[in-house]
């Protein structure tokens, strides 16, 4: 089975650890300040939830499975037929459907330049061709 994988890029990961760790540098060194107990619990609650989320990035990927010309973004699976476009737009990727609706990724990925050949070039054989 052929699937190409777009992964966000290790920078990007990194970038996102270190501000977690910083973060929670700060919310351990703000247990020794005389703040109220439901605030310093409630930050570290905050930062608990942001590492969870820093560390769910190294699942997150865009899937193109070539034999059935699928695109799978998450849990939602398209036909890459049903895709007019992408576009990058900051640090997000938006796939604008068909039907007139759009999905966003909202994380970079290592080789956009590769994902916007593969949708443009859908309908003319590319994938015969590889």
């Amino acid at each position: 089975m052929a699937v190409i994988r777009f992964r966000v890029p290790f920078w990007y990961k990194f970038i996102m650890i270190l501000l977690w760790v910083v973060s929670f540098d700060l919310t351990i060194f703000l247990f020794y300040k005389p703040l109220h107990s439901v605030l310093r619990y409630s930050i570290l609650i905050l930062d608990i939830i942001f590492g969870v989320w820093v560390f769910s990035l190294f699942k997150k990927e865009i899937v193109i499975d070539v034999e059935k010309s699928r695109l799978i973004l998450g849990k939602e699976s398209f036909d890459l037929s049903s895709i007019e476009r992408v576009e990058r737009y900051g640090m997000s990727i938006v796939f604008y459907l068909s039907d007139g609706t759009r999905r966003v990724f909202s994380h970079p990925i290592e080789d956009f330049e590769l994902l916007r050949k593969l949708i443009d070039e859908k309908g003319s054989g590319w994938f015969e061709t590889r």
